[in-house]
């Protein structure tokens, strides 16, 4: 608990220089304390030193497969794939039910070019019920759609449209592109995609006040904002942003400024995406384009 607080306060060099001696003295006993070190250090981007004590704490005890799935996410951010991969297996074998890392290990086959192998691994996650909807909505229209709005949108929906997104983009089929990647982003909540949303966001001076409109405009509708973008996990997260990287990308490659102005404003209802908005250069670009 004391190195977690050391670390919570900012002193993390302090911390470090801690570390060898604390792994000395850990015993299989405090492996709760020593998740939430790990966890401490990952969160401040010592992603290595997490990993190390890691491995040094699975040596000692057995870990939980919510933390084998943990471990493989550090190791996936630190570009160590084969020891991801085996992190994910492991957490399989613990637990043949968690399907939060039969999705990461499909995207991780996908990202190290095993291409049958991902599609075979999402097939076992990913019911045809799912599918099947997913297959039906091939167009993205701007007005609203009440059929749709109330519509859950699930992780594992999110993990098959990410990976229908990257397919289509790898394939330069950019007219089927487009929709699937606003599915992606916005799903439920495209009237926010509206000229006038899109004014009334530009417009808003702080990001207190464009959150605040935000919430006015979603209160009307009566539509939660979906909670399972707040669920997903930092590679999946990671992948959402390069492709939303990609797609404003194709829309200037495409000449939909228009749309790329709408699509840039509504991303203030997607955190992790928020902060990749240039919120003066977007406001420029309106009034002088």
């Amino acid at each position: 608990m004391f190195l977690v607080a050391i670390i919570d306060v900012g002193c993390v060099s302090v911390a470090l220089r801690l570390l060898p001696n604390y792994k000395s003295i850990v015993r299989s006993t405090d492996q709760l304390l020593c998740l939430d070190v790990m966890s401490a250090l990952a969160l401040n981007d010592h992603l290595i030193e997490a990993c190390q004590l890691f491995e040094h704490l699975s040596s000692l005890s057995k870990l939980s497969a919510q933390s084998w799935f943990q471990y493989s996410e550090w190791l996936t951010s630190l570009s160590k794939f084969h020891e991801a991969y085996e992190a994910l297996e492991q957490t399989l074998r613990l637990d043949s039910q968690y399907n939060e890392a039969r999705l990461s290990l499909s995207a991780l086959q996908k990202q190290i070019g095993m291409n049958e192998q991902s599609q075979h691994t999402l097939a076992e996650v990913v019911s045809r019920p799912i599918k099947q909807e997913l297959n039906e909505k091939t167009d993205f229209h701007d007005e609203n759609d009440d059929d749709d709005e109330q519509q859950e949108v699930t992780v594992e929906k999110i993990h098959l449209l990410v990976e229908r997104c990257i397919t289509l983009y790898d394939q330069n089929q950019l007219t089927y592109f487009i929709p699937c990647a606003m599915q992606l982003f916005f799903g439920s909540i495209k009237y926010l995609l509206t000229i006038d949303c899109s004014k009334r966001l530009i417009n808003c001076g702080t990001r207190a006040r464009r959150l605040e409109l935000i919430q006015k405009l979603v209160d009307e509708k009566r539509i939660i904002l979906n909670p399972s973008y707040t669920r997903i996990n930092t590679v999946l997260k990671n992948r959402i942003i390069d492709l939303y990287g990609k797609f404003c990308d194709v829309l200037i490659h495409v000449k939909r400024h228009d749309l790329l102005l709408r699509v840039t404003a509504a991303g203030t209802v997607i955190p992790f995406l928020y902060a990749r908005i240039d919120w003066y250069c977007l406001h420029s670009f309106f009034f002088f384009s």
